[in-house]
C-alpha cells in the first residue's frame, strides 16, 4: 500500500511515474530481504550430519512447549513435571503467543523443510527481518519517505543484541517482542494521530454519535490490540503500559495547560489500553500481582492506565468550568499522582513491591544475580563502559539519532 499522501492521478501510468509513487515499496523489501539473508547466513552450521543444533538453553524450552502445542492445541504446557526435580514447576514465560507462531510455522512449512527443529531454526530471522516494516511506517510517520528507508537500512545494520537475538538458530521470543513491541507502537501513534484528527470528545458518547466515534473506536481498539498481543508474547511487556501512561499524563497535561481539549487523546488511550487490558483475561494463569506470568498485574495496569486517562481529561473539563486557570493544572496532576502513588504503597503493598521491585531490577539498580544471568535482561554496563557498550550495540548509528534529535528539537 502506498505512502503518499498525493491523491491518484490517471496520468500517472509510466514506468517512471508508478517508480516515484511507489519505489519505497521494493526499497523497503530490498532492506526486509537483506536482513534475511545476513540471519540466515549461518544456517548450514546448525544441521550437522541430519542433527539440528541451538544456540543456548531457552531454544530447547521452546521446542519442548511448541512440540507440546503440536500435540495438544490450542493448550499450552502450564507446568512442566521435567524441570525443577523432583516436584517440577511453572512453565512462566514459555508457552506464549510466540510458540503458538511456531507451531503454525511448523505446520505449514515442516512437509517442505523435513522436521520441527529445521523450521524452528528460521524463525526469528524472519521475525527479525520483520521488525524493518514497522520501523519504516514509525518514521513515516514524521519524516517522508527517504529519511524512513535510511531507518529502515540503519536498522538493518544493527550489530548488537538485536542482531544477535534475531540469528538463525536462536527460536526465541526475544525477537519476536521487537515486531511486536514495534507494532504496537506504530498502531498508537496511528490511533494517537486519529484521535486528534476526528476529535472524540465526550458529547460524542452522550449523543451515542457512532458514526463520529467509529473511526477513532477502531483504531484504538487496533492498538489496544497491537498492545495486547506484545503482551501475549511477552508477559513482562506490561512495562510498555507504564511507558504508554507516564506519556498520556505529560500529554494530557500539556494539552490542557496550552489550551487544547485532551479528551481526543484520552479517548484513544482510555480505548486502546482497555482492549489489552482485557485481553490478557484470557491467558490469565495465576491470581496474583506478577511480571514474568499472566497475572492480574496484566490486567489491572492497563485498566488503571485507562482510567487515569479518562479522569485526567474529566478534570481538565472541572478546571475549565471553574475558571481555575491552565497554569495550575500540572501541579494538580502532579500532586494527585503522588497521592496515587502513596495509596497503592499503603493499600496494595504486593502490587507496589512487584512494580518497584521490577522496575529497579529492569534499569539495573538492584538487578538480581538471577536476571544477570539472563543475557537480554543483564545491565547495560554490567561488563563495559558506555563508549563500549554504544558502540557495540548501535555503533555510528547512536551519533546519528543525537545530531537528529538536536536537530528536532532545536528548529522552529
Amino acid at each position: 500500500m502506498s505512502d503518499s499522501n498525493d491523491p491518484p492521478d490517471e496520468s500517472d501510468s509510466s514506468p517512471s511515474d508508478l517508480l516515484a509513487r511507489w519505489y519505497h515499496v521494493p526499497a523497503l523489501l530490498g532492506v526486509v530481504a537483506f536482513m534475511l539473508w545476513t540471519r540466515l547466513r549461518s544456517y548450514g552450521n546448525f544441521v550437522q550430519n541430519g542433527e539440528v543444533y541451538f544456540r543456548g538453553n531457552d531454544p530447547w524450552y521452546h521446542l519442548r512447549t511448541t512440540s507440546y502445542l503440536l500435540e495438544n492445541w490450542p493448550n499450552t504446557l502450564p507446568f512442566d513435571v521435567w524441570t525443577g526435580f523432583p516436584l517440577g514447576t511453572n512453565a512462566g514465560q514459555f508457552g506464549t503467543l510466540w510458540d503458538h507462531i511456531m507451531a503454525v510455522g511448523i505446520w505449514v512449512a515442516r512437509p517442505i523443510m523435513g522436521s520441527t527443529e529445521e523450521v524452528m531454526l528460521v524463525m526469528a530471522p524472519i521475525a527479525g527481518a520483520l521488525v524493518a516494516v514497522p520501523t519504516y511506517f514509525i518514521a513515516r510517520r514524521f519524516v517522508d519517505r527517504v529519511p524512513a528507508l535510511v531507518g529502515a537500512a540503519t536498522l538493518a545494520l544493527f550489530s548488537g543484541t538485536f542482531l544477535r537475538y534475531s540469528l538463525v538458530g536462536f527460536p526465541d521470543h526475544s525477537a519476536a517482542e521487537v515486531l511486536f513491541q514495534s507494532t504496537a507502537i506504530l498502531a498508537f501513534l496511528v490511533a494517537l494521530g486519529v484521535a486528534e484528527r476526528e476529535k472524540p470528545v465526550w458529547e460524542l458518547v452522550v449523543d451515542q454519535d457512532w458514526d463520529a466515534l467509529r473511526k477513532p473506536i477502531t483504531y484504538a481498539a487496533a492498538a489496544g490490540v497491537a498492545l495486547g498481543l506484545y503482551m501475549w508474547t511477552w508477559q513482562p511487556g506490561i512495562l510498555m503500559v507504564g511507558f504508554t501512561g507516564i506519556f498520556l499524563a505529560v500529554k494530557l497535561t500539556s494539552d490542557t495547560y496550552h489550551g487544547k481539549s485532551p479528551e481526543p487523546v484520552a479517548f484513544a488511550g482510555a480505548v486502546a489500553l482497555s482492549v489489552a487490558g482485557l485481553m490478557q483475561v484470557i491467558p490469565l494463569d495465576t491470581f496474583r500481582f506478577a511480571v514474568s506470568e499472566y497475572s492480574f498485574l496484566q490486567i489491572v495496569t492497563p485498566l488503571a492506565v485507562a482510567l487515569g486517562a479518562v479522569f485526567l481529561a474529566w478534570l481538565a473539563r472541572q478546571w475549565e468550568a471553574r475558571d481555575l486557570g491552565s497554569n495550575t493544572y500540572p501541579a494538580a496532576v502532579g500532586g494527585l499522582i503522588l497521592a496515587s502513588a502513596g495509596f497503592v504503597w499503603l493499600a496494595l503493598p504486593s502490587l507496589w513491591s512487584t512494580i518497584v521491585g521490577n522496575l529497579l531490577n529492569t534499569v539495573a539498580f538492584s538487578a538480581s544475580a538471577g536476571a544477570r544471568t539472563i543475557g537480554e535482561a543483564q545491565p547495560p554496563l554490567q561488563g563495559a563502559s558506555f563508549s563500549n557498550f554504544v558502540l557495540s550495540q548501535y555503533g555510528l548509528a547512536f551519533f546519528l539519532a543525537l545530531a537528529a534529535v538536536l536537530y528536532i528539537v532545536a528548529r522552529p
